[in-house]
């Protein structure tokens, strides 16, 4: 992506992670500042930190999708990470996250990663269904329960 299409783009995804936190049982307010933050450090001023990249997936000449991905971490360097895959709602169901997610993963190895992470929020069983079946393994989980 340009950085024009950066700074166009990031805002709606971003907006989106706000509402998939909510949906996952964070406070509104909380959810914001945790985006903020994570904005701050990982797309300074709207733009990619060093290490990250916004790719636009497309087929032909349209755009359907997006993927962030971000380069490893000084204590994990073969490790690179997942922020975002977006497929276009119009697009969805078709195998393009399924194609976002192994050209992903291409991308990463040829640049010498030997692993890639990802978060999922539970309540996204398709999402989760994808990355089982592409081989992802959990390493954790985290779990709460609301006490009224």
């Amino acid at each position: 992506m340009t950085s024009k299409e950066v700074m166009t783009w990031l805002p709606k995804v971003t907006e989106n992670y706000v509402l998939e936190r909510v949906r996952a049982g964070e406070d509104l307010e909380a959810a914001r500042k945790k985006v903020e933050e994570q904005s701050a450090e990982f797309a300074p001023g709207g733009q990619p930190a060093p290490g990250h990249h916004f790719l636009w997936q497309v087929d032909g000449d349209e755009i359907v999708g997006a993927v962030w991905l971000g380069a490893p971490n000084p204590r994990a360097k073969a490790t690179w990470h997942v922020y975002f895959v977006v497929v276009d709602a119009s697009f969805q169901g078709r195998g393009y996250g399924r194609a976002a997610m192994q050209a992903a993963e291409v991308f990463v190895k040829e640049r010498g990663g030997a692993y890639l992470g990802l978060n999922v929020f539970g309540h996204n069983d398709v999402a989760r269904a994808l990355y089982d079946s592409l081989g992802y393994q959990t390493m954790e989980t985290t779990m709460r329960k609301v006490l009224a």
